[in-house]
């Protein structure tokens, strides 16, 4: 979920990758890249408290609604959703972002990783390059015991 404020992308860039992006947030993960809920898609919703303070929520755990693929319309058939958790295949899933555009913002997520994953968020991205990378900076999410940088 996202507060106050930025679209969010999901990429594919080099080898197996995975990012979310508000405006551009990008979540990089490879191997299997996940965005998650748990396995309760009740954890994907806001209470009142969290509504009245501003926060809104990115993923409902159940739709791609509100996203899409970047410099594209729709979501890609690459990516699911199951019990609660977005995921992307191996290839042909595209990088995502968000319908909505968000200025200062803070973020709270939940995400898994896989053995060795390397993954990343990426904000402030816009659509004027090719790729999102080219737009914003990176928070890596990665395996640091079992994984190894690119």
């Amino acid at each position: 979920m996202i507060h106050k404020g930025s679209a969010t992308v999901i990429r594919k860039p080099r080898a197996l990758t995975l990012f979310l992006i508000p405006a551009c947030l990008s979540l990089l993960m490879t191997h299997t890249a996940v965005i998650s809920a748990d396995s309760d898609t009740s954890l994907n919703k806001l209470s009142k408290a969290e509504q009245k303070s501003g926060w809104k929520l990115l993923f409902d755990g159940k739709t791609t609604d509100g996203w899409r693929n970047y410099k594209k319309e729709g979501v890609s058939d690459g990516w699911t959703i199951k019990d609660g958790v977005l995921s992307r295949s191996a290839t042909g899933a595209g990088d995502i972002i968000t319908d909505d555009q968000f200025g200062y913002f803070e973020l709270s997520l939940e995400y898994r990783i896989s053995p060795e994953g390397n993954s990343g968020l990426m904000f402030h991205v816009t659509e004027e390059e090719k790729t999102p990378w080219m737009t914003g900076p990176e928070v890596q999410i990665q395996d640091n015991v079992d994984g190894h940088d690119p």
